[in-house]
């Protein structure tokens, strides 16, 4: 046995090399191929250069300037919309996770400290916890930046090899597809009349990986965590959210919110995680959360009462609700690699540009908060003990938000399932057991 490494092409890549979604690509697809070897999940990179244009025109030179930005926390990892990994040879799904930077701006900031995203993660993925910092260096540079990151999803973060032989997945096929520009940048002065026209561009892709040879399945089965992505919209005082998920070994749940009207709108960065706002850009405090299985209350037999029930003049983040989101993560008690901190998990923050005075505080305006932009979403941990998780084949998941949301100003609710899940293949083809 030995390893090899291996270094794979953009398959749909046109005859100039450059990528973008101005310019009608919609997929980045790298096809691994089809061996008697086994892929080290761990080392698969994509590596390429991006660079952004203030204008349609790439070749006027006109370079980029403020107020045109990108989402510090996520750098590169905020043009990819969603990841697909599938069987080459029986094009069955192995994993989807729709809404890709939405997961990884939860995932992100709860797995990899401040120091992380200054030192490593800068050089791999271009992410940097200062908006100003990273705008100066990244966007504004001119030039093309070089990255190689990796893809953080359930296949991939697994420590099993995936098996690449015929007689099992018959290669592996992942799929990444891009953001529009209007997501990926916007203004951080919330006037875009300047940059309609700016956009990314990708050149030099490819990605890299390593695999062990001459090894042949002796099982026809390999178990790995994955995501599950889910979308629905709150515009209420009380709302409920529930989804028939269909798995059966659910492990944790979390999610974030942001306004539906931040979504690929060039004024506003769509990829904030930001506590609810009512229309005049000012909190709506989550009153109350309530967790349901099949309508009952679960994982807690409690409902869950915010901090402002009985100091609703507090600018502190509920202390167990965001522990409980930082669990469903990377469990609360073992998480020592974290962007958290006072400035980023609280409520003095707004959406308009000019700060303003609240309880006698500074409102920071939230595309300038330190430490990589605002850190909140909610979530719960169904395996606690280290068990298989639980069981959701028969009854909804649910959750029931009552906060102060009076005013006409709909959030978008991303949802993330994170469940184990198996492959089972034979000569007949694959059957992904969830």
């Amino acid at each position: 046995m030995a390893n090899r490494y291996l270094e794979i092409s953009v398959s749909n890549a046109p005859s100039n090399g450059r990528m973008s979604f101005r310019e009608g690509m919609a997929n980045l697809i790298f096809q691994i191929p089809a061996m008697e070897a086994t892929l080290i999940p761990s080392s698969v990179k994509i590596c390429g250069k991006i660079q952004f244009f203030k204008d349609g025109n790439r070749n006027a030179g006109s370079k980029p300037t403020s107020p045109m930005a990108v989402d510090e926390r996520l750098g590169v990892y905020g043009a990819f919309e969603s990841l697909t990994t599938r069987s080459i040879r029986h094009q069955q799904t192995i994993e989807q996770v729709r809404h890709y930077a939405h997961m990884l701006s939860n995932y992100l900031p709860l797995s990899s400290s401040v120091t992380d995203n200054i030192s490593s993660m800068s050089n791999r993925s271009l992410t940097f916890p200062n908006w100003s910092g990273f705008n100066e260096s990244v966007v504004y540079s001119g030039v093309p930046e070089e990255f190689c990151l990796s893809l953080p999803c359930g296949l991939l973060n697994g420590t099993q090899e995936i098996p690449l032989s015929n007689s099992a997945l018959g290669g592996l096929e992942i799929v990444l597809a891009l953001a529009s520009d209007s997501q990926m940048i916007f203004s951080n002065t919330n006037d875009a009349s300047g940059i309609t026209d700016a956009f990314y561009e990708f050149t030099d892709l490819k990605l890299l990986c390593e695999v062990q040879e001459g090894v042949v399945a002796n099982v026809n089965t390999f178990t790995y965590q994955s995501i599950s992505s889910y979308y629905d919209t709150i515009n209420s005082a009380n709302a409920n959210v529930s989804f028939n998920l269909g798995l059966s070994k659910v492990r944790s749940v979390f999610s974030s919110f942001v306004p539906s009207s931040y979504l690929n709108n060039r004024s506003q960065n769509g990829y904030s995680t930001l506590m609810l706002t009512n229309k005049d850009n000012k909190v709506a405090n989550v009153k109350k959360l309530i967790w349901q299985k099949g309508g009952s209350l679960y994982p807690k037999m409690f409902e869950n009462n915010s901090v402002v029930r009985d100091s609703p003049s507090t600018l502190l983040s509920d202390p167990v609700m965001l522990k409980d989101y930082v669990s469903s993560i990377n469990t609360f008690g073992k998480n020592m690699r974290n962007c958290l901190s006072v400035e980023n998990t609280n409520r003095n923050f707004t959406s308009q540009q000019v700060a303003i005075t609240d309880l006698n505080k500074k409102l920071v305006q939230y595309s300038t908060i330190p430490n990589g932009g605002m850190i909140h979403g909610i979530g719960i941990n169904y395996d606690a003990l280290g068990g298989e998780g639980t069981d959701f084949t028969n009854e909804n998941w649910g959750m029931n938000i009552q906060s102060d949301l009076t005013s006409d100003n709909p959030h978008s609710v991303f949802i993330f399932v994170n469940s184990e899940q198996s492959v089972a293949f034979n000569q007949n083809g694959i059957q992904v057991i969830q």
